[in-house]
Protein backbone atom coordinates (compact mmCIF):
# COMPACT_ATOMS: atom_id res chain seq x y z
CA UNK A 1 0.00 0.00 0.00
CA UNK A 2 1.49 3.16 -0.93
CA UNK A 3 2.55 5.76 1.80
CA UNK A 4 0.55 8.97 1.85
CA UNK A 5 2.15 11.85 1.75
CA UNK A 6 1.11 15.63 2.94
CA UNK A 7 -1.65 17.52 1.22
CA UNK A 8 -1.73 21.10 0.42
CA UNK A 9 -4.51 23.51 0.22
CA UNK A 10 -3.89 27.04 -0.66
CA UNK A 11 -6.17 30.06 -0.77
CA UNK A 12 -5.25 33.38 -2.60
CA UNK A 13 -7.48 36.07 -1.39
CA UNK A 14 -10.37 33.96 -3.04
CA UNK A 15 -14.16 35.18 -3.15
CA UNK A 16 -16.11 32.20 -3.08
CA UNK A 17 -20.24 31.95 -4.67
CA UNK A 18 -22.83 30.13 -3.85
CA UNK A 19 -26.01 30.11 -5.46
CA UNK A 20 -25.03 33.39 -6.72
CA UNK A 21 -24.04 35.04 -3.53
CA UNK A 22 -21.03 35.54 -2.12
CA UNK A 23 -20.13 32.86 0.36
CA UNK A 24 -16.61 33.91 1.22
CA UNK A 25 -14.03 37.00 0.48
CA UNK A 26 -10.52 37.63 0.11
CA UNK A 27 -9.92 34.26 2.28
CA UNK A 28 -6.49 33.16 2.67
CA UNK A 29 -5.03 30.19 3.66
CA UNK A 30 -2.00 28.24 3.35
CA UNK A 31 -1.85 24.34 5.29
CA UNK A 32 -0.84 21.04 4.76
CA UNK A 33 -0.85 18.12 6.36
CA UNK A 34 -2.00 14.21 5.90
CA UNK A 35 -4.99 14.28 7.93
CA UNK A 36 -5.96 17.99 7.80
CA UNK A 37 -8.86 19.81 8.75
CA UNK A 38 -10.87 23.28 7.86
CA UNK A 39 -12.76 24.13 10.96
CA UNK A 40 -15.36 27.59 10.81
CA UNK A 41 -17.99 29.05 8.41
CA UNK A 42 -15.75 29.86 5.38
CA UNK A 43 -14.70 26.18 5.20
CA UNK A 44 -18.35 25.52 4.15
CA UNK A 45 -17.52 27.51 1.17
CA UNK A 46 -14.36 25.52 0.46
CA UNK A 47 -16.27 22.62 0.41
CA UNK A 48 -18.90 24.31 -2.21
CA UNK A 49 -15.96 24.76 -4.39
CA UNK A 50 -13.77 21.88 -4.39
CA UNK A 51 -17.60 19.86 -5.07
CA UNK A 52 -18.51 22.16 -7.87
CA UNK A 53 -21.54 23.24 -6.00
CA UNK A 54 -19.47 27.01 -5.65
CA UNK A 55 -17.48 29.30 -8.11
CA UNK A 56 -13.89 30.26 -7.46
CA UNK A 57 -14.91 33.94 -8.65
CA UNK A 58 -11.90 35.94 -8.16
CA UNK A 59 -8.30 34.81 -6.19
CA UNK A 60 -7.81 31.27 -6.41
CA UNK A 61 -8.19 27.69 -4.72
CA UNK A 62 -5.53 25.18 -4.90
CA UNK A 63 -5.10 21.37 -4.00
CA UNK A 64 -1.54 20.17 -4.30
CA UNK A 65 -1.40 23.02 -6.79
CA UNK A 66 -4.11 22.17 -9.02
CA UNK A 67 -6.83 24.48 -9.54
CA UNK A 68 -10.08 23.53 -8.43
CA UNK A 69 -11.70 26.52 -10.16
CA UNK A 70 -10.63 24.96 -13.80
CA UNK A 71 -11.64 21.59 -12.28
CA UNK A 72 -7.63 20.29 -12.30
CA UNK A 73 -8.19 18.67 -8.85
CA UNK A 74 -10.71 16.03 -10.38
CA UNK A 75 -8.95 12.35 -10.80
CA UNK A 76 -6.77 13.38 -7.64
CA UNK A 77 -8.99 14.32 -5.20
CA UNK A 78 -11.73 11.76 -3.88
CA UNK A 79 -14.70 14.11 -2.92
CA UNK A 80 -17.36 13.17 -0.42
CA UNK A 81 -19.96 16.00 -0.28
CA UNK A 82 -22.28 16.49 2.55
CA UNK A 83 -25.29 14.02 2.30
CA UNK A 84 -24.79 13.52 -1.45
CA UNK A 85 -28.05 11.59 -2.30
CA UNK A 86 -27.73 7.85 -2.45
CA UNK A 87 -29.79 5.92 -5.01
CA UNK A 88 -32.70 4.02 -3.01
CA UNK A 89 -33.01 0.49 -5.39
CA UNK A 90 -28.87 -0.33 -6.19
CA UNK A 91 -26.93 -1.85 -2.98
CA UNK A 92 -23.87 0.50 -2.04
CA UNK A 93 -21.31 -1.73 -3.65
CA UNK A 94 -23.11 -1.10 -7.03
CA UNK A 95 -23.45 2.46 -5.92
CA UNK A 96 -19.68 2.95 -5.30
CA UNK A 97 -18.89 0.77 -7.87
CA UNK A 98 -21.27 2.89 -10.79
CA UNK A 99 -19.02 6.16 -9.04
CA UNK A 100 -15.85 4.30 -10.33
CA UNK A 101 -17.22 3.90 -14.04
CA UNK A 102 -18.32 7.43 -14.23
CA UNK A 103 -14.69 8.51 -12.66
CA UNK A 104 -13.20 6.47 -15.94
CA UNK A 105 -12.85 2.82 -14.87
CA UNK A 106 -13.86 -0.65 -16.74
CA UNK A 107 -16.64 -2.46 -15.74
CA UNK A 108 -14.34 -4.95 -14.19
CA UNK A 109 -11.52 -1.94 -12.70
CA UNK A 110 -14.20 -0.57 -11.49
CA UNK A 111 -16.11 -3.67 -9.81
CA UNK A 112 -12.73 -4.80 -8.31
CA UNK A 113 -12.03 -1.15 -6.62
CA UNK A 114 -15.32 -0.85 -5.06
CA UNK A 115 -14.57 -4.36 -3.32
CA UNK A 116 -11.51 -3.06 -2.37
CA UNK A 117 -12.45 0.29 -1.16
CA UNK A 118 -15.34 -1.25 0.73
CA UNK A 119 -13.01 -3.96 2.41
CA UNK A 120 -10.03 -0.97 2.95
CA UNK A 121 -12.55 0.87 5.09
CA UNK A 122 -14.44 -1.81 6.91
CA UNK A 123 -18.04 -1.78 5.65
CA UNK A 124 -18.36 -5.15 3.99
CA UNK A 125 -21.29 -5.37 6.21
CA UNK A 126 -23.05 -2.30 3.66
CA UNK A 127 -22.49 -3.96 0.17
CA UNK A 128 -25.71 -5.56 -0.07
CA UNK A 129 -27.10 -2.99 2.14
CA UNK A 130 -29.70 -0.31 0.14
CA UNK A 131 -29.60 3.38 1.43
CA UNK A 132 -33.02 3.27 3.20
CA UNK A 133 -32.32 0.82 5.64
CA UNK A 134 -28.93 3.06 6.36
CA UNK A 135 -28.18 5.21 9.44
CA UNK A 136 -26.99 8.82 8.43
CA UNK A 137 -23.71 7.61 9.88
CA UNK A 138 -23.42 4.23 7.47
CA UNK A 139 -24.58 6.78 4.54
CA UNK A 140 -21.70 9.60 5.49
CA UNK A 141 -19.41 5.95 5.37
CA UNK A 142 -20.89 4.75 1.96
CA UNK A 143 -20.29 8.50 0.83
CA UNK A 144 -16.77 8.11 1.70
CA UNK A 145 -16.34 4.65 0.35
CA UNK A 146 -17.56 6.20 -3.23
CA UNK A 147 -14.82 8.70 -2.82
CA UNK A 148 -12.22 6.48 -2.43
CA UNK A 149 -11.03 6.77 -6.71
CA UNK A 150 -8.23 4.42 -7.64
CA UNK A 151 -4.86 6.96 -8.35
CA UNK A 152 -6.14 9.71 -5.90
CA UNK A 153 -3.52 10.36 -3.47
CA UNK A 154 -6.65 12.87 -1.45
CA UNK A 155 -9.61 12.01 -0.42
CA UNK A 156 -11.72 15.74 0.95
CA UNK A 157 -14.92 14.72 3.67
CA UNK A 158 -17.15 17.57 3.85
CA UNK A 159 -18.16 17.69 7.65
CA UNK A 160 -18.54 13.90 7.87
CA UNK A 161 -19.39 14.48 11.51
CA UNK A 162 -21.95 17.31 11.35
CA UNK A 163 -24.95 17.00 13.37
CA UNK A 164 -23.74 13.48 14.70
CA UNK A 165 -24.33 11.97 17.80
CA UNK A 166 -21.09 10.44 19.93
CA UNK A 167 -21.41 6.85 18.76
CA UNK A 168 -22.10 7.63 15.40
CA UNK A 169 -19.82 10.18 15.05
CA UNK A 170 -17.34 7.45 16.36
CA UNK A 171 -18.16 5.45 13.41
CA UNK A 172 -17.70 7.61 10.92
CA UNK A 173 -13.53 8.74 12.71
CA UNK A 174 -13.05 5.23 12.19
CA UNK A 175 -13.68 5.28 8.63
CA UNK A 176 -12.15 8.61 8.03
CA UNK A 177 -9.47 6.62 9.77
CA UNK A 178 -9.62 3.53 7.43
CA UNK A 179 -9.31 6.30 4.94
CA UNK A 180 -5.90 7.92 6.09
CA UNK A 181 -4.13 4.39 5.50
CA UNK A 182 -3.37 5.06 1.53
CA UNK A 183 -4.49 8.57 1.07
CA UNK A 184 -4.40 12.26 2.44
CA UNK A 185 -7.56 13.54 4.05
CA UNK A 186 -8.88 16.84 4.10
CA UNK A 187 -12.29 17.56 6.09
CA UNK A 188 -14.17 20.22 7.47
CA UNK A 189 -15.65 20.68 9.91
CA UNK A 190 -18.51 23.63 10.73
CA UNK A 191 -18.11 23.35 14.83
CA UNK A 192 -15.45 23.42 17.00
CA UNK A 193 -17.06 23.64 20.40
CA UNK A 194 -16.41 21.65 23.41
CA UNK A 195 -20.23 19.85 23.07
CA UNK A 196 -20.00 18.96 19.56
CA UNK A 197 -18.21 15.80 18.31
CA UNK A 198 -16.81 17.58 15.31
CA UNK A 199 -14.00 18.59 18.12
CA UNK A 200 -12.46 15.32 17.68
CA UNK A 201 -12.05 15.09 14.18
CA UNK A 202 -10.14 18.38 14.66
CA UNK A 203 -8.36 17.06 18.09
CA UNK A 204 -7.19 13.71 15.49
CA UNK A 205 -5.66 15.85 12.73
CA UNK A 206 -2.09 16.36 12.80
CA UNK A 207 -2.62 20.05 10.74
CA UNK A 208 -6.03 22.22 12.17
CA UNK A 209 -6.84 25.92 9.98
CA UNK A 210 -9.17 27.49 12.22
CA UNK A 211 -11.34 30.26 9.86
CA UNK A 212 -13.38 32.95 10.36
CA UNK A 213 -15.19 35.83 8.77
CA UNK A 214 -12.52 37.70 9.23
CA UNK A 215 -9.76 35.31 7.49
CA UNK A 216 -7.52 32.51 8.90
CA UNK A 217 -7.63 32.38 12.59
CA UNK A 218 -5.62 29.99 13.95
CA UNK A 219 -2.88 27.15 12.16
CA UNK A 220 -1.10 24.20 13.85
CA UNK A 221 -1.17 21.14 15.52
CA UNK A 222 -3.94 20.19 17.55
CA UNK A 223 -1.87 19.22 20.96
CA UNK A 224 -1.17 23.78 21.02
CA UNK A 225 -5.17 23.82 21.28
CA UNK A 226 -5.45 21.17 24.09
CA UNK A 227 -2.71 23.28 25.90
CA UNK A 228 -5.20 26.23 26.06
CA UNK A 229 -5.38 28.39 23.00
CA UNK A 230 -8.09 30.76 23.37
CA UNK A 231 -9.29 32.54 20.41
CA UNK A 232 -12.08 35.26 19.45
CA UNK A 233 -12.56 36.94 16.54
CA UNK A 234 -12.85 40.91 17.36
CA UNK A 235 -14.15 43.88 16.26
CA UNK A 236 -13.33 47.51 17.81
CA UNK A 237 -14.43 51.43 17.18
CA UNK A 238 -12.45 54.26 17.85
CA UNK A 239 -9.11 54.80 18.37
CA UNK A 240 -7.94 51.45 16.82
CA UNK A 241 -3.68 52.02 16.87
CA UNK A 242 -4.29 52.49 20.56
CA UNK A 243 -6.45 49.60 21.41
CA UNK A 244 -3.66 47.24 19.70
CA UNK A 245 -1.24 49.07 21.23
CA UNK A 246 -2.63 48.16 24.73
CA UNK A 247 -3.66 44.72 24.08
CA UNK A 248 -0.01 43.70 23.29
CA UNK A 249 1.32 45.03 26.32
CA UNK A 250 -0.85 43.15 28.05
CA UNK A 251 0.02 39.80 26.29
CA UNK A 252 -2.42 39.78 23.65
CA UNK A 253 -1.49 38.15 20.42
CA UNK A 254 -3.26 40.47 17.80
CA UNK A 255 -3.83 39.06 14.12
CA UNK A 256 -5.01 41.20 11.16
CA UNK A 257 -6.13 44.62 10.39
CA UNK A 258 -8.48 47.12 12.66
CA UNK A 259 -11.55 47.04 12.60
CA UNK A 260 -11.60 43.38 12.35
CA UNK A 261 -9.00 41.51 13.57
CA UNK A 262 -8.14 38.10 15.82
CA UNK A 263 -6.56 37.99 19.02
CA UNK A 264 -5.21 35.29 21.04
CA UNK A 265 -5.60 35.69 24.89
CA UNK A 266 -2.48 35.00 27.20
CA UNK A 267 -2.69 31.86 29.50
CA UNK A 268 -5.06 32.76 32.40
CA UNK A 269 -6.66 35.51 30.99
CA UNK A 270 -10.16 36.59 30.03
CA UNK A 271 -12.21 38.88 27.66
CA UNK A 272 -11.45 41.69 30.69
CA UNK A 273 -7.92 41.95 29.48
CA UNK A 274 -9.95 43.30 26.46
CA UNK A 275 -12.33 45.38 27.74
CA UNK A 276 -9.16 46.88 29.81
CA UNK A 277 -7.56 47.92 26.34
CA UNK A 278 -10.92 48.90 25.13
CA UNK A 279 -11.41 51.37 27.96
CA UNK A 280 -8.15 52.68 28.59
CA UNK A 281 -7.41 53.25 24.52
CA UNK A 282 -11.13 54.87 24.56
CA UNK A 283 -12.47 52.31 21.50
CA UNK A 284 -15.79 50.40 21.79
CA UNK A 285 -15.22 46.86 21.79
CA UNK A 286 -18.46 46.18 19.72
CA UNK A 287 -18.32 42.06 19.16
CA UNK A 288 -16.07 39.19 20.96
CA UNK A 289 -16.77 35.55 19.53
CA UNK A 290 -14.87 32.73 20.46
CA UNK A 291 -13.21 30.80 17.99
CA UNK A 292 -11.68 27.98 20.16
CA UNK A 293 -11.78 28.05 23.97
Amino acid sequence: MTQPVDVSIEVRDARIDVEGAAACDQLALRAAGRRLVLAGAPSAAIAAAISSRGTVVSGSLLINGKDVAQGAHFGHVGIAALDLPLPHRDSILAYVTVSFRLAGLSRTEAAAAAHAAMDDLGLRALETRKAPTLSLAERRAAVIAQAMLPGASVLFAEAPLAGLETQAARYVLNVLGQACKSRSVIATALRSDPSSPERELLLGADCVALLSDSGTSWIGQPDALLKGVRLYAIVVRGNEPAFVERAVAAGVEVRGDPPRMIVCLPEGATTRVLLDAARESDTTLLEAVAIWQ
